[in-house]
């Protein structure tokens, strides 16, 4: 038997969570009813998979016992976020329950032996409710949360005109005041052109989806943020009536993010990167030779009798020649070219697509530049030099060998020259 539906009903989607204690044949019976039904287990990864997929109407958990409610607890929280109303279907009507499904909240409660035309009753009531409210509501107090809200909240029409923005939004922005914001055009602003934000609203009107990204972005009004942005297309009639952006400033993240990067891959001393961080260039700039044919180079230098200056001047004498020659060569290579701290007191410089002529010319000017600095009590620094260039067949370790064999030949010929492998 088909029970005649309200046409505001029809084809609403129920997700239900379920783990047997459902009759076997509420499924059919509600799908035949005009109901769209999509039927999972309590794994909060495929709640949040099919929730996103499917966008239910209305989510029903069916539980079976007490135990079973620390997974409803964990799943009612992913589902909270997402503003969906929620029945529970259980066989127990204990006190205790009823209890604990109430300290839940936002629930219709069913008895699992209930005749199925009630459920089916109690389901379409419930959802008649919740849209009566969901309409009395939206008017005033969705516009009250969004202007209390921590995030920036924007509407725009089908044309990217600015029709509402909370206070957020001015904040995040830097923007003097509402009517200066609604000037902006979200679609054709140049700023938002440049940063991406106006082709991924292009591509959620016309294409009526929504995303959500990141961008680095500098306002109209001189700001400088990370912002995350969630788009979601207004729909009504499957006619695309406009957009909602969300401006969440991520700037302190992003900024820790940058600095706990920056300390992985640096050498506290000498602020030079580290071993592991050159060694991942040193590999993707291998792949790139291989790819477009083009050469780089290498130069290894060890500071000549630097265990004599620790020994002699102390650890601290020591430093201030690692950081020194550091700072001197950073000063004198290109932006491109690599330079890291290789072991105590040895550096290696990364030069992409550098003949090994023009970085043994190089590796001669550090080594006289060097050779020139004057350090009080210390007097004068020498360094010794190995230079090479990327062969076809070379691995990370292949060519590290060679320039280290350069290395110490350049050692063994009394310090303070280049030796390459020209």
């Amino acid at each position: 038997m088909v029970i005649p539906m309200s046409n505001c009903l029809k084809n609403k989607k129920i997700l239900l969570l379920k783990n047997n204690c459902l009759p076997e044949d509420i499924s059919d019976f509600l799908q035949n009813n005009g109901y769209i039904i999509k039927s999972i287990g309590f794994e909060i990864s495929s709640i949040n998979k099919e929730y996103e997929n499917f966008s239910p109407d209305i989510v029903i958990i069916c539980m079976k016992s007490e135990e079973n409610l620390n997974n409803v607890q964990a799943v009612y929280k992913e589902l909270k976020q997402m503003k969906t109303p929620i029945m529970f279907i259980t066989n127990n009507t204990s006190e205790t329950m009823f209890k604990k499904i109430k300290e839940i909240s936002s629930y219709g409660f069913i008895v699992k032996d209930t005749d199925k035309y009630v459920i089916l009753s109690i389901i379409e009531t419930f959802l008649k409710i919740y849209k009566s409210n969901f309409k009395k509501t939206r008017n005033y107090n969705h516009w009250q949360f969004d202007e209390d809200s921590p995030v920036g909240i924007l509407k725009c029409d089908a044309k990217g005109n600015i029709i509402y923005a909370n206070k957020r939004v001015l904040e995040i922005l830097g923007s003097p005041s509402i009517k200066e914001t609604k000037k902006i055009n979200l679609l054709n602003f140049p700023l938002l052109i440049k940063f991406g934000l106006s082709n991924k609203l292009k591509y959620c009107l016309e294409n009526k989806k929504s995303k959500t990204f990141e961008i680095k972005y500098k306002s109209k009004w001189g700001k400088n943020l990370w912002l995350r942005i969630h788009i979601k297309t207004n729909i009504n009639k499957n006619k695309v009536l406009g957009a909602q952006i969300i401006l969440d400033d991520i700037t302190d993240k992003k900024l820790k993010e940058e600095r706990l990067k920056h300390l992985s891959n640096t050498d506290f001393l000498t602020n030079t990167y580290n071993r592991r961080y050159f060694n991942k260039r040193l590999e993707e700039e291998i792949e790139r030779a291989n790819i477009t044919n083009r050469k780089f180079s290498l130069i290894m230098l060890d500071i000549d009798h630097f265990k004599k200056i620790n020994d002699e001047f102390g650890h601290h004498a020591g430093d201030l020649v690692l950081k020194s020659i550091a700072q001197l060569i950073k000063n004198r290579i290109r932006k491109t070219d690599i330079l890291a701290r290789w072991g105590g007191e040895e550096f290696i410089i990364l030069l992409p697509e550098t003949e090994i002529k023009n970085a043994a010319i190089l590796a001669e000017d550090l080594r006289n530049m060097i050779n020139n600095l004057k350090f009080k009590d210390i007097g004068n620094v020498t360094v010794s030099l190995g230079v090479d260039n990327y062969h076809s067949d070379d691995t990370i370790d292949s060519i590290i060998k060679r320039v280290d064999k350069h290395l110490y030949a350049s050692k063994s010929a009394g310090r303070n020259c280049v030796v390459t492998g020209i």
